[in-house]
C-alpha cells in the first residue's frame, strides 16, 4: 500500500513509474489509479495522436493509458478506467475508447481538450468528487456522456462547484448535474441532444449583468439560447437568483418538480414543445415573476389536467397584471380596470381565498346595522341584542329599516351579491368537476 501521493512533475519518467500506481480488477475489468498528483494533465486512454492542446495552455503531462490487459498471453480490453483519490491542478479529457471514473478526487480546473478526431463509440465520464473549483467547457462537441456527480446509493454526496462555464457546446449524449452546489454559474449556446439533468442541484450566482429594461438584476442565473432536444429535468433544484431562460427551446418532456426559486422565474422567451411539469415548484419572490410567466405555467397545468395548481397560477397571473395597470399610463379605461383588479384581489384574491368574502360579508352586516341606526333608527324598533349586527348578512333581508334609506339598500344589496358570488367561486374552484 502506498500512502504517499506521486507528483506528475517529481520525474522525468513519469510514466514508467505512475506503473507502482496502477491496480487492475479483474471482476469489474477495471484499471484503478491511486494518490497521484497531477500538475496539469492532458487524458488520452488512446495513443492516437490525433488531438491537440486546447487555448487553454500547454500540459506538463499527456498521459497516455493503455487500456488493454495482457492474461495468459492474451490482450483484452479494459471497459474502465477509475482515478481515485488523485488531486489535479488542471485536468482536460482528450480521447477515450473506454469508461473513465473520478472518485474522491480533487479538481482544480475541468475542461474537455479540442480534438481533431471523431471516435466511433461513446463512453461514459463520470465525476464522483467533493470539489471542482473551475468547470469550462466551451467550442466542443461531445459525444460522451458526462456525468457530474451522478445521484445514486452508493453516492449521495454533495459536490461544490466554484464556477461552472459551458459556452457553444453541443452534448450529443445524455449530460447530469447531480447534487452539485455551483456557487457561479453561465450556460450559453447549448445543444442538448439527449437527455440533461440536474437533479438537486443549488444554483447559487449567476454571472448576468443588471438590466432594468429586461427586468434581470446582478448575478441571475441564464440559461441563454440553448436547445434542448430531449428531456430536461429540473428536479429538486434550488435557484438563489431569479431563474431566467432566454432563446430557449424545450422539445422534450420536462420537469420543474419540487423545485425552489427563490427570486422568480423568466419564460417570456422559451419554446415549450410538449407538456412541462411545474408541481411542487415554490417561488419564494412571487412579485419578480412577470404575468407571462405565470399564464406559461398555468398552461401547462391545464394541460396535464391539474385545475388545482392551474387556478393557483390564474390568482399569480391577475395579481400580477394588478401591478402592471398601476405602473402603466394612466387613462379612463386604465382607471376602470384598476378598480375592478383592485375589488377583486381584496375581496377574495382572486377567487381563490374563500374567507376574504366571508370576512367583508360579516364587516359589511355590521357597516349597514351602524348605518341603520344612525340615520333611520328614529323609524324603527330599536334592536339592542348583538345579534342585530348580523341581520343583514343574508340577500333577502327586506326589513322596513332599510327600505327607509334606498341608498343603504342598494349599497348593502349590490355589495353582498359581489361578495357571495366570490364565495361561492372560492369554495368551488377546487371542487367543480
Amino acid at each position: 500500500m502506498i500512502n504517499k501521493k506521486l507528483v506528475s512533475e517529481d520525474t522525468l519518467d513519469f510514466q514508467k513509474i505512475l506503473l507502482n500506481y496502477i491496480k487492475y480488477d479483474k471482476d469489474t475489468n477495471t484499471k484503478i489509479i491511486s494518490n497521484i498528483n497531477f500538475k496539469e494533465l492532458l487524458l488520452n486512454t488512446s495513443s492516437s495522436s490525433h488531438h491537440e492542446v486546447d487555448e487553454q495552455g500547454k500540459y506538463l503531462n499527456q498521459l497516455e493509458l493503455d487500456n488493454n490487459i495482457i492474461e495468459n498471453n492474451i490482450s483484452h480490453k479494459i471497459e474502465n478506467i477509475i482515478f481515485q483519490n488523485c488531486d489535479f491542478s488542471q485536468l482536460a479529457i482528450g480521447i477515450l475508447n473506454c469508461n473513465i471514473q473520478f472518485k474522491d478526487c480533487n479538481i482544480e480546473y475541468f475542461t474537455i481538450a479540442n480534438i481533431e478526431y471523431t471516435p466511433s463509440e461513446s463512453y461514459t465520464i463520470n465525476i464522483d468528487c467533493a470539489r471542482i473549483t473551475t468547470i469550462n467547457i466551451n467550442s466542443k462537441d461531445i459525444i460522451h456522456k458526462l456525468y457530474f456527480n451522478k445521484y445514486r446509493e452508493s453516492n449521495k454526496q454533495e459536490m461544490t462547484v466554484d464556477y461552472l462555464f459551458i459556452n457553444n457546446v453541443i452534448f450529443h449524449e445524455n449530460f447530469k448535474l447531480h447534487n452539485c452546489v455551483i456557487e457561479a454559474f453561465e450556460m450559453n449556446d447549448t445543444d442538448f441532444m439527449k437527455n440533461a439533468d440536474f437533479f438537486m442541484s443549488v444554483f447559487k450566482n449567476g454571472t448576468l449583468v443588471e438590466s432594468k429594461k429586461e427586468n434581470i438584476s446582478k448575478d441571475d442565473i441564464g440559461f441563454k439560447a440553448i436547445n434542448f432536444e430531449s428531456l430536461a429535468l429540473f428536479g429538486d433544484t434550488e435557484f438563489h437568483k431569479k431563474l431566467i431562460f432566454k432563446y430557449v427551446t424545450f422539445k422534450g418532456h420536462n420537469h420543474f418538480k419540487s423545485a425552489l426559486l427563490h427570486k422568480g422565474l423568466d419564460l417570456e422567451y422559451t419554446n415549450i414543445q410538449n407538456e412541462m411539469n411545474f408541481y411542487g415548484l415554490t417561488i419564494l419572490d412571487t412579485s419578480t415573476t412577470s404575468q407571462e410567466t405565470y399564464r406559461i405555467i398555468k398552461h401547462q397545468f391545464e394541460k396535464l389536467g391539474n385545475k388545482i395548481e392551474a387556478n393557483k397560477y390564474h390568482a399569480l397571473e391577475l395579481n400580477q397584471r394588478r401591478k402592471n395597470l398601476q405602473e402603466e399610463e394612466k387613462s379612463f379605461s386604465n382607471c376602470l380596470d384598476r378598480i375592478v383588479f383592485f375589488f377583486h384581489h381584496w375581496s377574495s384574491w382572486h377567487s381563490t381565498n374563500w374567507a376574504f368574502p366571508l370576512f367583508w360579508i360579516i364587516i359589511l352586516s355590521i357597516v349597514t346595522h351602524f348605518l341603520v341606526d344612525n340615520l333611520v333608527c328614529y323609524k324603527c324598533t330599536h334592536h339592542s341584542s348583538w345579534l342585530d349586527y348580523f341581520r343583514y348578512m343574508s340577500i333577502v333581508n327586506l326589513d322596513d329599516c332599510l327600505k327607509y334609506n334606498p341608498l343603504i339598500f342598494l349599497f348593502n344589496k349590490v355589495t353582498l351579491g359581489y361578495l357571495y358570488y366570490q364565495f361561492l367561486t372560492s369554495v368551488r374552484k377546487d371542487t367543480r368537476k
